[in-house]
């Protein structure tokens, strides 16, 4: 289910999602939402910090087939000075 598309900013990862629109004779309901989100991105190997935008994303309706999260991106702090 590819229905993710990931822009990684400067400081930012950005999920852009899609569903196609539930058409009963042939397609069932599905839905997404963050911890989908989040699952996608650790099984790409994308380092994810703290999630500043969320959506949800459902078929049953058009309004509600595309969404966009945003995550901080992960960093790694630097010291300055080893530990004594």
């Amino acid at each position: 289910m590819d229905i993710f598309k990931v822009i990684t900013e400067n400081d930012k990862i950005v999920v852009e999602g899609t569903l196609k629109p539930h058409n009963p004779r042939n397609q069932r309901r599905m839905s997404a939402g963050t911890s989908e989100v989040k699952q996608f991105l650790k099984n790409s190997g994308v380092e994810f910090g703290n999630c500043i935008q969320e959506s949800d994303l459902n078929n049953s309706y058009a309004e509600s087939c595309t969404g966009t999260w945003i995550f901080e991106k992960k960093t790694i702090k630097k010291v300055d000075k080893p530990a004594e």
